[in-house]
């Protein structure tokens, strides 16, 4: 009788214990899968809302693109006086004076009144001369600035604008004009001389 019952009591005990084993393995199972679970969700929620802000991002540029307003006529012709008036300028406070033997000045001179005939009927507190002023503002880094623009922009229209600049272009091309051959033969350079210094002698 002790033997059958040992025996029973041993076979419960077996029971029991695989019963309890099979018990936690579900639950230690359900466990990790209940603490992984956030993990994988915080990650994809992460890189998602990473991707839309760099999308987000890309198309405030490309709309910032679109709407930036093309610059008009008259205000890149004075954005481009006023590069041309800064390297004469920067050039006459090297040398003392506008060298006309200096190649590059004779191609600045030339390149302004290129520019400045553009907008030559441009009376002011119109679009373009107002264009014009802003350009030449920004193109010469406020050299020409608020205070002395309008007779800036007077001297070019009502004088260099009028000069024949082909002969400079003519001793330009050679590139072996001295200053006397340059100031004895072409008039419009003095011409354009006079008219450059009235203007640099505003930004002193």
């Amino acid at each position: 009788m002790k033997k059958i019952f040992y025996s029973l009591f041993l076979s419960m005990a077996l029971v029991a214990c695989g019963s309890m084993q099979q018990t936690a393995t579900p639950a230690g199972s359900n466990a990790n899968a209940a603490a992984q679970t956030p993990v994988s969700t915080q990650t994809t929620t992460t890189a998602s809302t990473t991707n839309n802000a760099n999308g987000m991002e890309a198309l405030a540029g490309m709309l910032g693109a679109t709407q930036q307003p093309a610059q008009s006529e008259s205000y890149t012709a004075g954005q481009q006086s006023g590069v041309a008036l800064k390297a004469l300028y920067t050039q006459y406070k090297a040398d003392g004076k506008i060298d006309f033997s200096n190649i590059n000045n004779l191609l600045n001179i030339v390149n302004l009144s290129a520019q400045v005939q553009k907008i030559t009927k441009a009376e002011k507190g119109t679009v373009d001369y107002s264009d014009f002023s802003k350009g030449l503002i920004a193109g010469s880094v406020n050299l020409v600035n608020e205070l002395n623009k309008e007779k800036v922009v007077d001297v070019l229209t009502q004088q260099l604008s009028k000069i024949d600049t082909s002969k400079i272009t003519e001793a330009a091309d050679k590139a072996q004009t001295t200053v006397n051959t340059v100031t004895e033969s072409i008039n419009s350079v003095k011409e354009a001389s006079s008219s450059v210094m009235e203007i640099i002698n505003l930004f002193k």
